[in-house]
Order: C-alpha cells, then sequence, then structure tokens
C-alpha cells in the first residue's frame, strides 16, 4: 500500500513520469490499433490499410529511441540530436503520408467500422487531437526536447487518425454525397495534415539545430 502511495505521489508531482506512463499505456493500443490496421488490409486485400499500418508502425518506432532517452537521461546533446533525429524521421515520413493520401483519393479507398464502432472511434480521436494539442502547448514550458520530440509525434498520429475517420464518415453518411466533393475533402483535410506536421517537424529540426549550436558555443 506505502509502495502505491509514493507511486501516485510521484505521478501526481513528477511531469517526466506522467509522460511516461501514458507512453507506455499508448505504446499498447498503437500496437494493438497496428495489428488492426494491417490484418483488416490483409483479409480486405487493402493496399491503404497495409501501408496505414506501416505508417503507424514507424511513428511507433520514432519514439521508441526519445523514450530511452527519458529513461536514461543522458546529456543534453544527445537529447538534442534525438529530437532532432525525430524531426527527420518525421519530415521523411510526410512524403509516405502524401503517397496515402494520394492512394485514398485515387482508389477511392475508405475505412470502415461495424456498428456503433464508428461513434466511439470518433470520440477516441477528437479526444486524442484534442489532448495531443494541450500537451504540445503544456510540455513546452518545460524546455524538454525529447518530451516535447514525443508529444509531437502524438499529434501526427493523431491527426492522421482524423483523416482515416473523414474517410469512414463518408463511407457510413456520405453514400449519396458527390464524388468529387468527397475527393476534394479528403484531400484538403490530408493536404492540411501534411502542412502541419510538416512545419512542425522543421520547427523541431531548426530549434535543436539552433540549441545545439548554443551548446557548442558554450563549451568552447
Amino acid at each position: 500500500m506505502e509502495k502505491c502511495k509514493k507511486l501516485l505521489r510521484k505521478y501526481l508531482s513528477d511531469h517526466v513520469f506522467r509522460a511516461q506512463i501514458s507512453l507506455y499505456a499508448g505504446f499498447l493500443l498503437n500496437v494493438l490499433y497496428i495489428f488492426l490496421k494491417i490484418i483488416s488490409g490483409i483479409v480486405t486485400n487493402s493496399i491503404w490499410l497495409i501501408a496505414a499500418g506501416v505508417y503507424y508502425s514507424a511513428l511507433t518506432i520514432i519514439r521508441y529511441p526519445l523514450v530511452r532517452q527519458m529513461r536514461h537521461s543522458g546529456s543534453k546533446e544527445i537529447a538534442f540530436r534525438r529530437s532532432r533525429q525525430c524531426g527527420i524521421l518525421l519530415l521523411t515520413l510526410n512524403l509516405a503520408l502524401s503517397g496515402i493520401v494520394v492512394l485514398m483519393i485515387r482508389e477511392n479507398e475508405h475505412y470502415t467500422y461495424p456498428g456503433m464502432l464508428i461513434y466511439v472511434m470518433a470520440a477516441y480521436t477528437f479526444y486524442s487531437v484534442t489532448s495531443s494539442i494541450i500537451n504540445l502547448v503544456k510540455y513546452r514550458k518545460y524546455q524538454d526536447s525529447v518530451l516535447s520530440a514525443i508529444k509531437a509525434v502524438s499529434l501526427t498520429k493523431a491527426l492522421v487518425s482524423m483523416l482515416f475517420l473523414e474517410t469512414a464518415m463518408f463511407s457510413r453518411f456520405g453514400q449519396d454525397t458527390d464524388s468529387f466533393f468527397k475527393s476534394m475533402m479528403i484531400g484538403l483535410t490530408g493536404g492540411g495534415i501534411c502542412i502541419i506536421t510538416t512545419s512542425i517537424a522543421i520547427v523541431m529540426i531548426l530549434q535543436t539545430n539552433k540549441k545545439l549550436k548554443q551548446l557548442h558555443n558554450s563549451s568552447l
């Protein structure tokens, strides 16, 4: 009981520990989500669902060295380099995301949620986007580049989930909607997400380059 109380006090007072707990919980959900995407893609012979699963897998892999960095608390230089590496990888992944968006439009691909699950996924997606934005802003005050990078990856994942939810909404409720309008809306949403995530990645790279330069100058 005493150990539980200590862990609870640490959870309430230590923002890094709270972030680690949420990351581990999120990791398990991500693995399940990725598994469902890839299996659904294989069963339905959908290339874009498999591509989506691979994209989410890449986002999960990107976060791994950042989580390790939080646990081991290495030097500031290593933390800055890990954050910059994350920004570069996010920038690269945006090319893949652009390809997924084009594939969705050209092949009229969409995701479907059975029964009432679409409402659950809609609520979860909007919660993820809102909490990711709040956390990204909230943790900036701690001046922790690794933690900020982790939150940036979480925001990217949440935004992409919103794109997939949009296709599911069109599939469920937009059968009579003009195909050109659907393609235009998916293109605008996908393009907007690509611009936002590209901007986040570029800001991460520029900020960490600046911090690395300042760190190098201070050591001279």
